[in-house]
């Protein structure tokens, strides 16, 4: 490969650097900056236009032209609406990565000679690494592979200074923040932990004053109504304000104060013109920011918890990222850990890209899954000597290691390593099996020599090859850790109600990994039908039940997919995964009776099946039903237990059910609640682990309660009998350190539901008015509302069987990431 390319593709700026095996170079915009602002405009009359020229146009009155913070929903279902029309995430992102690429000379751009990098954050989940994947197809640009942020920027702190020690890499973007923990000695670097927050950044930033600033300053000094958020209008001015703001915020990072300032090109109620002038100062933003601060200090606090370092063991701290070029959050942060404050180590803004260039030259691009090249090679040079050279084929160091690697030794024979590059020989040497020869790798990148033999009369020998490349590099990356834990939804036997998850990695492992599970069929499945094997992925460390993790898609084996046969239950499987560097997960699924394989690139990700639309008012639902949700289990918590984590939990779960109550969908605030969701879930699980003995015995309490008060009256004598077996089953085992307990508490309430959903009218009623109030909860809202008329109907004439068949049909629709158990009951597979 002759050109490595690193881009970093960001929310509010992208960079694209090469490395050519020896020195990276970042290449300018059309603008003549490092970065290119991941904006797209379009004009009345239908052109393009992109980076600074669109950025350009946020602040005046074609501000609602401009496509901008899109890498914000990718792996959403959320359009980029802009100059009167709809872009996806991803089909905006290609387009950002297309003008990134003429940034490139047109030799390097239209090469088949080069690979490329592109940096997702350490944050993002399978679906948002997906989705940057599908963008750099729609955007060909070649061969791509992804990696962690945080990795590039190792990559680019190691090549700049050869320090040893260990640091803490804090990059905040404009939308994410990273953390990575590394250490580094002679050469190698190893990632001990990484952790972040997907919406923490500059973004938030910019919203913050505006919101906090610049909508209370033109209150107080226009006519406006009390609250024309949502006011077509005035929304227009506020795209505006953002971009001002934006403006005054970069200022402030190399001055004492600054101003908001220029026309909003709208008129308030009175006919007057909005024009900005709002003098800011550091102060200001320094208290508007102490929230997101105490946020990004606490993840970073979190990660160094998971290193199992204690924070003397670190000698600086690495800032990357916009953000970072404001001087006081590099010092808070410091402060706040207890660690010096330094002067910026590298380019905050382009660290990332050049580091991914770096890393690019380390990949071997002739394997498919991409990985890395061996530190370690053998050239064949001989076969009738039975001669080879085993030698050090990458190192950081200046010297490497060639060994004489002979079947048979032969008398009297010499050899000699001479570097094509400098002239330096070995000198003549036996040729001896395990003599060993010390080389000097001078300059970075690849250093060639080659190899002489002589036989025993002192004449050359005749050698299939005689080439040796050994490349020094700045830096060798040990393996790269799962940001996330990935598991894959289960029951432990056929008779099983209850589902858990089987972990195939976990948050923490190193990468890349592959592996082999053996799963059964719960159902069978007979080809040509609409049946089908339903395997669900989740992704958390919540073990059971599965749904309050994070959903990352179903892979559906049909009917209609079977040429012949059929999957009958019971029958084996093999899940064979594979997981790269970047964490995007690979599946192949074989039956072996029906000798038949599936591929995970066919039908695992489902857009119609777990996707949400951000603009959504039915999210926004989902979300505020979440956070309802939340309260509810705290304070069930809360009357067994003290733990100040409950205020946190608390105050995430009241945001988000607030969330209904606002009067204007912002997106950001929508996804930022989506994703406090899903931290409160974690922070819950971590409590709950914390007093696993009190909880155990509350929750055993409340299932008798309801099974008692509820169910016993509609199970049979054996139905009883099981009931009573699980029972003592879940009080003999409540001390056991393993997920046993929870898997038979979850078997009780399946059972009490299926019992109930046959037996008892009532609770088919409620469970049909339950679903019935919550339509975000489906996947096909014209096949819901026909099933809502239906069930109306049976109501009315009390044909309650017929509304039993209609609940069946609303689960066959229900978003496999709706958070609602039942929807655990799609599952249908079980260990092997």
């Amino acid at each position: 490969m002759k050109y490595y390319v690193g881009i970093d593709l960001g929310t509010t700026n992208s960079a694209i650097s090469v490395f050519d095996g020896e020195e990276v170079r970042i290449y300018k915009s059309k603008g003549q900056s490092d970065v290119t602002p991941s904006n797209i405009y379009i004009d009345k009359k239908g052109k393009r236009f992109y980076g600074h020229k669109a950025y350009e146009a946020l602040k005046g009155a074609n501000s609602e032209r401009v496509a901008k913070k899109f890498k914000r929903y990718m792996g959403t279902s959320t359009d980029i609406e802009f100059a009167g029309m709809t872009m996806t995430p991803v089909e905006c992102s290609a387009e950002i990565l297309r003008e990134l690429m003429r940034c490139l000379p047109e030799d390097i751009a239209q090469s088949d000679d080069k690979a490329t990098v592109i940096t997702v954050p350490a944050a993002f989940d399978q679906r948002q690494n997906a989705a940057t994947e599908e963008a750099a197809k729609l955007a060909n640009i070649g061969k791509v592979a992804l990696m962690q942020e945080p990795v590039a920027a190792i990559m680019r702190v190691v090549k700049n200074t050869q320090k040893n020690g260990s640091f803490i890499i804090f990059d905040m973007g404009g939308g994410t923040l990273d953390v990575a923990i590394a250490t580094y000695f002679n050469g190698k670097v190893d990632v001990i932990a990484h952790g972040g927050i997907a919406m923490c950044g500059g973004a938030d930033i910019d919203r913050l004053i505006v919101n906090e600033i610049v909508i209370p300053w033109i209150k107080e000094n226009y006519d406006v109504p009390s609250n024309f958020r949502g006011i077509e209008k005035y929304e227009k001015g506020l795209k505006i304000a953002l971009y001002r703001a934006e403006e005054a915020k970069i200022e402030l990072s190399s001055s004492e104060t600054a101003s908001i300032y220029g026309s909003l090109s709208i008129a308030d109620d009175s006919g007057d013109e909005i024009e900005l002038d709002i003098p800011i100062e550091r102060s200001e933003i320094d208290d508007l920011i102490v929230d997101l601060e105490n946020e990004a200090i606490q993840a970073t606090r979190d990660t160094i918890k998971k290193s199992g370092m204690s924070i003397d063991a670190f000698d600086r701290i690495v800032f990357i990222g916009g953000p970072c070029n404001y001087k006081p959050l590099r010092d808070r942060v410091c402060r706040e850990l207890g660690l010096k404050a330094e002067g910026l180590e590298v380019n905050p803004m382009t660290a990332v890209s050049e580091g991914a260039a770096i890393f690019a030259e380390s990949i071997d691009w002739t394997t498919k899954e991409h990985f890395r090249k061996s530190s370690h090679a053998e050239a064949k040079t001989s076969e009738d000597l039975g001669l080879n050279f085993k030698f050090e084929a990458r190192t950081s160091a200046d010297k490497a290691k060639v060994a004489v690697k002979l079947k048979a030794n032969v008398s009297g024979y010499t050899f000699e390593i001479k570097s094509v590059d400098t002239g330096w020989a070995s000198g003549s040497l036996e040729l001896k099996n395990g003599n060993i020869v010390k080389v000097p790798v001078e300059k970075m990148g690849s250093n060639a020599f080659e190899v002489f033999v002589y036989d025993d009369a002192n004449r050359i020998v005749k050698l299939e090859s005689n080439n040796i490349v050994i490349t020094r590099t700045a830096a060798s990356v040990g393996a790269i850790l799962a940001s996330h834990s990935l598991g894959v939804e289960v029951s432990d036997s056929a008779f099983d109600d209850s589902t858990s998850l089987d972990f195939v990695v976990r948050e923490g492992d190193k990468l890349p990994v592959k592996g082999q599970k053996i799963f059964k069929a719960k159902e069978t499945i007979k080809a040509g039908t609409n049946q089908a094997l339903i395997i669900n992925v989740w992704q958390g460390d919540i073990i059971t039940p599965p749904t309050e993790n994070k959903f990352v898609g179903t892979m559906k084996i049909e009917g209609t997919d079977l040429e012949y046969g059929s999957i009958h239950a019971g029958d084996e499987f093999y899940f064979d995964y594979k997981i790269d560097e970047a964490g995007a997960l690979n599946v192949d699924i074989t039956f072996p009776k029906l000798d038949i394989s599936f591929n995970s690139g066919k039908n695992f990700y489902t857009p119609e099946d777990g996707q949400e639309d951000m603009n959504s008012i039915d999210t926004i639902k989902r979300i505020s039903a979440d956070g309802d949700s939340l309260l509810d289990q705290i304070d069930e918590y809360g009357e067994k237990i003290r733990d100040e984590r409950l205020s946190q939990v608390e105050e995430l779960a009241n945001k988000a059910r607030n969330l209904i109550d606002t009067s204007v969908v912002d997106p950001e605030e929508v996804k930022k609640n989506s994703d406090n969701i899903d931290k409160a879930k974690k922070i819950l699980n971590d409590i709950r682990k914390d007093n696993l003995s009190i909880m155990r015995r509350s929750e055993i309490e409340s299932a008798q309660e309801y099974y008692d008060s509820e169910v016993a009256q509609f199970a049979s004598a054996v139905e009883k009998q099981e009931f009573r077996n699980l029972f003592n089953l879940a009080n003999n085992i409540i001390d056991r350190d393993d997920s046993q307990f929870e898997q038979v508490i979850e078997s009780i309430r399946g059972k009490s539901m299926i019992i109930l959903f046959k037996k008892s009218d009532e609770y088919v009623i409620g469970m049909f008015q339950y679903y019935r109030a919550r339509p975000y909860l489906f996947n096909n809202q014209r096949i819901f509302k026909q099933l809502v008329d239906e069930g109306t109907q049976a109501i009315q004439s009390g044909e309650y069987e017929d509304l039993r068949r209609i609940i069946a049909k609303m689960f066959q629709i229900m978003n496999s990431s709706s958070g609602d158990d039942r929807a655990s009951a799609l599952a249908n597979i079980m260990r092997g």
